[in-house]
């Protein structure tokens, strides 16, 4: 028996060995293909390129190889866009950023980041949207991560680019900025040719600003590389560059100097072309019998390669299965084995489990009857139970919802009771209050005020003539003024003619007073509260003591107050340009001059409303028509 499962193993081991021999076949092949696709782009063969990568492309996602997948997509995206057609080249882009992403290849999905940038920017697309500057800029970040300093100054490159010629975002300094940035690298690692044009770009930048001279010594510098790595097209785009410059800055002899230097270039770039078109004619004709040599050599040993590789597969195809085959009958022996010793113990078993059976059969049959009964005797005591608790239940929530109902208008009874009072006795506290100013004022105007008028016509009478005399008089007038404002102030007189006169009268003194401007304007001149004595002085008294209070406390250089009416109330604003107040300081205030106007505005059925800050002090009361 041991040795059949052994057996068994040893099988088991030896056909997923096989299957994975022939899994890294297929892996290594694709990869060569992978392989002969990017070098085939870099050789300028764009189509051989996207046939290799498309014949790989579907093994790897059959793998879910996701790392070889990236680099086949951004081979196919880089391809793609080196024949111009940018929408194939982005969706490859997408997928390639993707994948990248998901296995953690931080190089090509850098890379894939500068394709996708370059498909954005290309000559159709007009200008360069926003989304080409952070992708770049994210290409460089993961670069700087690298350490791949080469691919850093190409990504600085491609931002100095975008602010060049961005449409939103033109910005000739920040290109230039990232340009020096990019050859910095470009120089130290001995990238002239990079660097060349690099510093011709900036010479371009500034010469659109007309910056002329700045552009100078860039364009020299772009001269020189391009002298050294005798790159002639771009020496002679220098040249024309140069002209130009000097050519604004009216220097006739450098112009000329360098008019000579671009001809004698012409010259010497057309003598030497037709002698360099020979022998690149030899060379290229030389190198293109040995490439083909190489190709079919190439192709041959792939071709046997193949062969071999295809002939491998087949026979660990059969041999697979063969040993499939092998186990199919070791493991129908082992069945027929285990069937027998089964068959075996079970003739043995039957014939106790009969017995069994019987016997518990008969034990259930009594054990039910005996949990039916218990069952009965239970449900019938939890349904008395239950019927108990739910009616107890029942009557205690029913007695709760009463009580709370009883509390509750107990409470509000209370709270309108005591509303109530307190209303009558603020009513009461104020009208008290003006009856002993009205008492006052009258015995003011009465008995001192005739007094005083009386002392007055007995010193009139005097000869006059000396000046403690005149002093006297001017002193009797000034106190009979006084007391005439304080009688007025306790009941004023043109409250008979109606709150707006009233408060006419208010805002003069105010004015009179010399401490700041006062801004009156009203809706009508004769109110509705007017016809309701008692409600137009709380409301009279309201506006004193709110204006009083912006006097004493706001250090205010103006004061505007406004009296409206509709059909259901009264509305009074008042607000000053002081230097305002914390309203939370309310609460803990000693003082009881915004407490009596909240009183009277409550007694009048109002509604008061205070707002304030460093720009001042906003009042608004609403009081209702009865």
């Amino acid at each position: 028996m041991f040795r059949n499962y052994l057996l068994l193993f040893v099988l088991f081991i030896i056909s997923v060995s096989a299957r994975a021999q022939h899994a890294a076949t297929v892996t290594d092949s694709a990869a060569l293909f992978r392989e002969k696709a990017l070098a085939c782009s870099r050789a300028g063969k764009p189509d051989s390129g996207i046939y290799y990568s498309m014949k790989v492309l579907p093994i790897f996602e059959q793998r879910q190889d996701l790392r070889q997948l990236c680099e086949t997509e951004w081979i196919l995206a880089g391809t793609y866009n080196m024949l111009k057609q940018y929408e194939r080249s982005s969706v490859y882009c997408e997928r390639g950023i993707e994948h990248a992403g998901a296995c953690g290849d931080s190089l090509h999905l850098a890379l894939l980041l500068l394709t996708k940038s370059a498909n954005l920017t290309h000559p159709n697309q007009g200008h360069a949207p926003k989304e080409v500057l952070q992708l770049n800029k994210d290409a460089f970040r993961i670069f700087q991560l690298l350490k791949d300093t080469v691919r850093m100054a190409h990504a600085l490159s491609n931002i100095g680019v975008y602010f060049a010629e961005a449409k939103d975002e033109k910005n000739f300094d920040s290109a230039i900025f990232y340009y020096n940035q990019s050859n910095e690298i470009n120089l130290q690692y001995g990238r002239f040719q990079n660097a060349g044009v690099v510093y011709d770009n900036i010479a371009r930048l500034l010469i659109l600003q007309k910056r002329y001279r700045e552009a100078i010594p860039y364009e020299m510098k772009a001269m020189d590389i391009s002298g050294r790595t005798r790159d002639f097209e771009m020496l002679k785009k220098n040249y024309r560059k140069l002209i130009t410059i000097y050519d604004y800055l009216d220097q006739t002899d450098s112009t000329e100097y360098y008019v000579g230097k671009y001809a004698a270039a012409v010259d010497s770039f057309f003598s030497g072309r037709l002698t360099s078109a020979l022998s690149d004619a030899e060379a290229k004709y030389e190198t293109q019998k040995k490439q083909n040599r190489i190709d079919a050599l190439t192709k041959d040993n792939l071709i046997q390669l193949l062969k071999i590789r295809n002939q491998d597969l087949e026979i660990d195809t059969k041999e697979y299965l063969i040993r499939d085959q092998q186990l199919m009958l070791l493991n129908d022996s082992l069945q027929l084995a285990n069937q027998t010793e089964y068959l075996q113990i079970q003739e043995q078993t039957n014939t106790l489990q009969q017995e069994q059976l019987r016997r518990l059969k008969q034990e259930a049959m009594i054990r039910d009857l005996e949990l039916s009964n218990r069952k009965l005797e239970v449900n019938r005591k939890n349904l008395v139970i239950g019927l108990m608790s739910l009616s107890l239940f029942a009557l205690g929530a029913t007695a709760y919802l009463y009580y709370r109902w009883l509390r509750r208008r107990k409470e509000t009874q209370l709270q309108d009771a005591i509303a109530a009072e307190q209303k009558r006795a603020t009513s009461a506290l104020f009208e008290g209050e003006q009856k002993e100013r009205i008492r006052i004022a009258r015995d003011l105007h009465d008995s001192i005020g005739q007094l005083l008028s009386a002392v007055k016509m007995q010193l009139s009478a005097i000869p006059s003539g000396k000046e403690h005399y005149r002093t006297s008089l001017l002193l009797l007038d000034k106190t009979i003024s006084e007391v005439r404002s304080i009688s007025h102030n306790l009941i004023p007189e043109e409250l008979s003619f109606g709150l707006i006169k009233a408060v006419q009268e208010l805002c003069s003194q105010l004015e009179e007073a010399g401490q700041l401007s006062v801004v009156f304007s009203y809706s009508h001149g004769q109110l509705k509260m007017d016809g309701h004595k008692h409600a137009a002085l709380s409301l009279y008294r309201i506006i004193q003591e709110v204006t009083g209070n912006m006097i004493r406390h706001a250090a205010a250089s103006e004061l505007k107050l406004s009296i409206t009416e509709t059909a259901d109330e009264t509305t009074v604003i008042i607000s000053d340009n002081g230097k305002g107040f914390d309203i939370a300081s309310l609460q803990h205030t000693s003082g009881i001059g915004w407490k009596n106007i909240r009183a009277r505005v409550s007694l009048l059925n109002g509604n008061f409303t205070l707002q304030s800050g460093p720009a001042g002090t906003l009042v608004n009361i609403h009081i209702p028509h009865e």
